[in-house]
């Protein structure tokens, strides 16, 4: 009997008898609770009408440039992080010039290592950019 009370109750927990008129039951099978919802919603209406798909021009194109990309990992208030860096210069980088880098994103940074990796299409790095970078103090 009592595991019968459990099956119906775990099946019939919330009754819909109109589309704004719900009946909450107990173990029992007794009516608990009748909720009635007064406001119906209004349905919804886009405010911009939505473009059709050859209206979309998204596409952009970056300029292209040439150097590396760095793998940094340096330590930073007490915990370590790794980043991803593009530098326009195509020689190797000196632990000089890639710290001076993440002194200016993360100051009083310690710098562990850094190595040149490759990037993957979509992952996420930071770009020194030809005019911002100037090599030495």
């Amino acid at each position: 009997m009592a595991s019968s009370n459990i099956i119906n109750f775990a099946k019939n927990i919330v009754h819909r008898k109109k589309m704004n008129e719900q009946t909450i039951e107990d173990a029992d099978g007794n009516s608990f609770v009748e909720v009635i919802d007064v406001v119906t919603p209004q349905p919804l209406k886009p405010s911009t009408p939505i473009p059709a798909v050859s209206d979309i021009n998204e596409i952009v194109t970056l300029q292209r440039q040439h150097g590396n990309v760095y793998q940094v990992v340096f330590s930073w208030r007490g915990k370590i992080y790794g980043m991803k860096i593009f530098f326009p210069q195509v020689k190797r980088l000196t632990r000089k010039e890639v710290n001076e880098a993440i002194q200016k994103i993360y100051p009083n940074a310690t710098l562990r290592t850094y190595f040149v990796t490759g990037l993957k299409y979509g992952e996420p790095y930071i770009n020194v950019n030809v005019g911002d970078w100037s090599g030495t103090k």
